[in-house]
């Protein structure tokens, strides 16, 4: 494992030598499951990956003074999953969507008592965050309300297969003569038919451009950590098609920010 980003302050680069111990502990990983976050670490930074996925080190958890990009994130994760259970394994009719609207602040301050249980929602930076975090849930919900109502049939053109749905598949490997199952798991934020068409969807908080999701070439996915979250959805698409192969290579994925 080398990390050939980090200094050490005298100017040399840390390395970590792969140990037998941390052979068999990565063996162990592997029986678990490698998330496409994690992999993503390491194309970024595998030292920081020796921290967190061998030693199983994490960062210490600090109080919140104003609400970070993390929680706001999963926040809005979880007021969506709520806004479209309801449609889970059906089609989403706009007008009962629109009822689901009006429930949208509702879900927002409850999820944000969840995941920011001391913080004050009313005043200063953490107000504003609030009304964002409102403001991108609404407007994701209005265009979906709007897309659906200009289709030839509003009610069965959008499908939600699953919200939140776990998968996991094992990839057959040898390595130093040695052959390994290596599991690689993930969680989709939304896997929906539109118009037949399978999409897999995550849902981004921060600035995606379309760089980050354009591939030219294959090698880009573990080279490049700016590919990151074309990384991400291809090994969501991977997974679903592992389990569903008749849609293998007509799955369309993509970020909603």
């Amino acid at each position: 494992l080398l990390s050939p980003g980090t200094s050490s302050g005298s100017g040399s680069t840390i390395s970590i030598s792969k140990s037998p111990a941390i052979i068999e502990r990565l063996k162990e990983k592997a029986v678990k499951g490698f998330s496409p976050s994690s992999l993503n670490t390491f194309i970024r930074c595998p030292l920081q990956f020796y921290f967190q996925e061998v030693l199983g080190l994490t960062e210490a958890e600090t109080v919140e003074e104003t609400i970070e990009a993390k929680t706001m994130g999963t926040v809005i994760h979880q007021v969506l999953q709520n806004i479209y259970e309801p449609f889970e394994a059906g089609f989403v009719d706009p007008q009962a969507l629109v009822d689901r609207l009006s429930k949208s602040e509702d879900y927002l301050k409850d999820a944000f008592r969840q995941h920011y249980p001391d913080g004050d929602l009313d005043f200063g930076k953490n107000h504003l965050v609030y009304k964002v975090s409102l403001l991108l849930i609404n407007e994701l919900i209005k265009k979906e309300i709007a897309d659906l109502n200009e289709s030839e049939n509003p009610a069965g053109v959008l499908e939600i297969i699953a919200l939140e749905e776990p998968f996991n598949a094992v990839i057959d490997c040898e390595i130093t003569g040695t052959k390994l199952q290596v599991r690689v798991k993930g969680k989709t934020d939304r896997i929906d038919q539109y118009g037949g068409q399978i999409r897999i969807i995550d849902y981004k908080t921060g600035n995606v451009n379309s760089y980050d999701l354009s591939v030219k070439e294959w090698d880009d996915l573990v080279k490049d950590p700016k590919k990151g979250k074309a990384f991400q959805l291809l090994v969501y698409a991977w997974l679903f098609s592992k389990i569903n192969p008749e849609y293998f290579g007509s799955i369309q994925t993509g970020n909603i920010t």
